[in-house]
């Protein structure tokens, strides 16, 4: 029977690293208020809400890469990802040469397997940062725009049938 075995890459040579994806605790939101600063406060009412569902990835070392809130939306059949960021030393936006890539299609991926779990069928939506994000989105992942909830809303996405099925069969052993 295939697992699901997340993984990360590291380095020039893009070498598989792999992840655990547990549930985030208190000190993992907490740790985002310490140097070195995340972007987002882990901590606040938003991301604490208690239908959101929010998980950590670590390395086998137990580096914190990332966290993860996701909504598990079964009147919709999807799983709507709340919220993505990676560890100051693998963001993007604040690091020339990030120390980790592939963490946001891992998350996803996740939201994809939490998707299946739930009998949604591997359904994914959420929200592009930018628009510059979201054409990302649709060209290497294989993501729908979908239309904004309202004006001057984020663009959203949704992840569904073979794209959907394509990232999350990367991960399966």
């Amino acid at each position: 029977m295939a697992r699901f075995e997340p993984y990360i890459l590291s380095g020039p040579d893009h070498e598989r690293v792999p992840v655990a994806i547990e549930e985030m605790t208190r000190a993992d939101a907490e740790s985002t208020n310490q140097p070195p600063l995340w972007q987002t406060d882990w901590t606040s009412d938003f991301i604490q809400n208690e239908e959101y569902q929010k998980y950590a990835v670590r390395t086998p070392e137990g580096e914190l890469v990332a966290l993860g809130a996701y909504e598990i939306l079964e009147r919709a059949l999807v799983v709507h990802i709340v919220y993505l960021e990676s560890s100051p030393a693998s963001n993007p936006t604040l690091q020339s040469e990030p120390r980790y890539h592939g963490i946001g299609r891992v998350l996803m991926a996740f939201g994809i397997k939490l998707s299946i779990d739930n009998d949604l069928g591997g359904d994914i939506t959420f929200e592009a940062k930018t628009p510059e994000l979201e054409r990302h989105y649709v060209r290497d992942f294989g993501a729908l725009p979908l239309p904004p909830l309202g004006a001057g809303e984020a663009p959203r996405c949704l992840i569904t049938g073979e794209a959907a099925k394509r990232i999350f069969v990367s991960y399966l052993v």
